[in-house]
């Protein structure tokens, strides 16, 4: 099944790709800035449609 998000190269158990099509409609329609806290493969903020990304994930 193919769908219409940028997939990460950094894929692994837990990664949201397949969730895209659920949690994206959830967001507002205008997004200045987005926080995606702990990124991991970053397939949520890369497909958010905002003025502002900042990636956060941070083991320690």
């Amino acid at each position: 099944m193919k769908f219409p998000y940028i997939q990460s190269p950094l894929n692994y158990i837990g990664g949201k790709y397949k969730l895209l099509p659920q949690l994206l409609p959830l967001f507002p329609r205008q997004i200045g800035t987005f926080v995606d806290l702990f990124c991991g493969g970053c397939n949520v903020g890369v497909n958010v449609r905002a003025e502002r990304t900042i990636f956060n994930d941070n083991i320690f």
